[in-house]
């Protein structure tokens, strides 16, 4: 350790090692860690590994941990990666928490982000996806097939303008459209117009 005044730096390591009969455990942890005054930010990396041959239990872990105190709030970053043994069934797990959580990929000689998780939302810059099942859907600007050629094939529908192309239709039972402040109606019994002197202009089968 070393300090002037209210500057501080540590350096700590501890290993520690239990064996018994029937249980035996080895932990290390290393931690760097600079304080100023009442702030301070510091830097751990944790193993530990356990048997339990009684219970027929064990665990494996890996923790990597950064952490900032600043004005008495707490900031952390961290990755664990475990490995556990219970009632005869082995289970891995990674987690991650961060604010933020980037990939990038390097291949173009320079970091570009693939995908990031921030505050809770997911953003990907390019994604396949063979099948889904998406709950609801929220489209910020343009959403299209593949195919989609104007006025020819495919489809898209333009969540900002509200309008949609679809170049083949099959629409089966029943439908509705509505336009022109409802002045105008379509579903699957016809259609109805009404104009604005009054009455109903009826094609098909509506009553």
């Amino acid at each position: 350790m070393r300090q002037n005044g209210k500057m501080k730096a540590e350096i700590v390591r501890v290993d520690n090692y239990v064996v018994t009969e029937t249980k035996a455990l080895a932990e290390s942890i290393h931690q760097v860690r600079a304080t100023a005054d009442k702030s301070w930010a510091a830097a751990q990396n944790s193993l530990q590994a356990k048997y339990d041959m009684k219970k027929g239990e064990a665990s494996a872990t890996w923790t990597s941990l950064v952490k900032i105190v600043y004005d008495g709030v707490s900031y952390d970053a961290g990755m664990v990666i475990g490995a556990e043994l219970k009632n005869g069934k082995v289970s891995t797990q990674i987690g991650f928490s961060a604010q933020t959580f980037i990939v990038y990929n390097p291949a173009n000689g320079k970091m570009e982000p693939v995908f990031a998780i921030r505050n809770g939302q997911v953003f990907l810059r390019t994604i396949f996806i063979d099948k889904g099942t998406i709950e609801e859907l929220l489209i910020g600007s343009v959403i299209q097939s593949k195919n989609y050629q104007a006025g020819d094939t495919g489809f898209k529908i333009d969540g900002e303008t509200g309008i949609a192309e679809f170049n083949r239709l099959l629409i089966n039972k029943d439908f509705k459209i509505m336009g022109d402040a409802s002045k105008i109606v379509l579903d699957n019994t016809g259609l109805a117009v009404y104009p604005a002197s009054g009455g109903v202009i009826k094609l098909g089968r509506r009553p």
